[in-house]
C-alpha cells in the first residue's frame, strides 16, 4: 500500500532498529544452520531465519520507497566453515529468547506505528513471532528442555496489605515474595544465562585483545547478576532454575568477526536494561528496586564501553538523529 504520509521519528527509528535486528538474528542463524545436527532444532532455525529474511526483504523495499539509506549486511561479518561452537540446546535456547525479544518488540513497535502499512508490517511480524515461539516451547517441552518458573500456591481469596513496612522492608526482613517478583526473577536469570554463554563463546574467539577482555568482563558480570537474582529465591526457598547444558564447545576458531560480536553484546545489553527497567517499573518492594536499579546502572556502563569500543574501530552506525537546529541557526 502506498502513502503520501511522510515517517514520523518514532517510525523511523523503529524501522531503523528492525532492520538491524532482523540483519543481525539472521547473520546469527546463517552460521548455526551451519553445524545444526538435530532435525527438529534444523527446522525451527531456518523458520526463524526465513522470518527474518521476509522482514528484511519488505524492510529493504520501503527503504528505498522512502528514499532512507541501507546499511551493509552484517553477512559479510560471518565466517564460513568454521568449527561448531555451540551446542544444538543452546539454539533452541537461543530461539526460544529471540522469539520472546520479537514479541515484545513488535509489540511496541506496533504501539508507536501510526501510518497504515507500518502497522500492517508490524502485525504481521508480531504474529509470525508468536508462532515461531509456539513451535519452539512445544519442542523444548518435548525434548525435556523447557524449565518453568517457580510453582506457587493460588491465593485462596482476596486480601489487602495491613502495613506501610510491605514496600520499605530489605531482604533480611524476611517479608514474602509477589509472585511478580518471582517471574521477573526468573526471566532475567534466563536473559543472563543467554548472556554469559554467548560471552563464554565470544571470548573464546575474539580475535582484538580489547575485545576479549570485554567479553570476558560481560561474562563475568552476567555471572554476578545471575548470583544475586538466584540468592533473591534461595532466601525465600524458592527452587532456582536449573543451569542450563548450553555454554559453548572448547572451539578457538572464530565464526563471527569481533564486530558482529560486539554488535551482538550491545544488543543484549539493551535488552537487559529494559528489562530491568521493566522490573522496577512493576515492583513495589524497596530491596528488588534497588537492586535491579544497581544493576542496570552496571549494564548501562558495560554497554557505553562497548559503544566507544566500536566508534573507535568505525564500527558503530549513526542512528537517525533530528535536525541541528543551532547548526541551522549559525550558518
Amino acid at each position: 500500500m502506498t502513502t503520501n504520509v511522510k515517517l514520523n521519528s518514532s517510525e523511523i527509528s523503529l524501522l531503523w532498529n528492525d532492520r538491524h535486528s532482523n540483519d543481525l538474528t539472521s547473520t546469527m542463524l546463517s552460521q548455526f544452520l551451519q553445524h545444526v545436527e538435530n532435525p527438529v532444532i534444523e527446522q525451527l532455525l531456518q523458520a526463524a531465519k526465513s522470518n527474518c529474511d521476509n522482514q528484511l526483504t519488505k524492510l529493504t523495499h520501503l527503504y528505498k520507497a522512502e528514499g532512507l539509506p541501507v546499511s551493509e549486511s552484517l553477512q559479510a561479518e560471518l565466517h564460513d566453515h568454521t568449527s561448531k561452537l555451540y551446542s544444538d540446546q543452546f539454539y533452541l535456547f537461543y530461539l526460544n529468547n529471540i522469539a520472546k525479544f520479537s514479541m515484545q518488540t513488535y509489540s511496541l513497535a506496533l504501539s508507536n506505528a501510526y501510518r497504515h502499512d507500518i502497522r500492517h508490517l508490524m502485525h504481521q511480524a508480531l504474529n509470525k513471532s508468536i508462532v515461531l515461539h509456539d513451535q519452539v516451547v512445544k519442542a523444548m517441552a518435548e525434548t525435556g528442555e523447557l524449565i518453568r518458573p517457580p510453582a506457587i500456591e493460588p491465593p485462596a481469596s482476596i486480601s489487602y496489605v495491613q502495613i506501610a513496612t510491605f514496600v520499605d522492608r530489605w531482604t533480611n526482613d524476611r517479608r514474602l515474595m509477589t509472585a511478580l517478583e518471582i517471574s521477573n526473577f526468573f526471566s532475567n536469570i534466563q536473559n543472563n544465562v543467554l548472556g554469559r554463554s554467548l560471552l563464554i563463546g565470544f571470548s573464546q574467539v575474539a580475535h582484538d585483545t580489547e575485545v576479549r577482555y570485554y567479553f570476558i568482563k560481560g561474562r563475568d558480570i552476567a555471572e554476578k547478576h545471575l548470583k544475586i537474582f538466584r540468592a533473591f529465591l534461595d532466601d525465600h526457598h524458592l527452587p532456582t532454575p536449573e543451569t542450563w547444558d548450553c555454554e559453548a564447545t572448547s572451539s578457538t576458531k572464530p565464526p563471527f568477526t569481533d564486530k558482529l560480536m560486539i554488535t551482538h553484546i550491545l544488543y543484549l545489553s539493551a535488552t537487559s536494561i529494559s528489562n530491568y527497567g521493566l522490573a522496577i517499573s512493576s515492583e513495589a518492594q524497596k530491596d528488588t528496586i534497588t537492586a535491579y536499579t544497581r544493576l542496570a546502572a552496571e549494564v548501562m556502563k558495560f554497554a557505553q564501553e562497548g559503544t566507544k569500543l566500536m566508534i573507535k574501530r568505525n564500527w558503530y552506525e549513526q542512528p537517525p538523529v533530528g535536525p541541528d537546529r543551532n547548526r541551522f541557526a549559525k550558518r
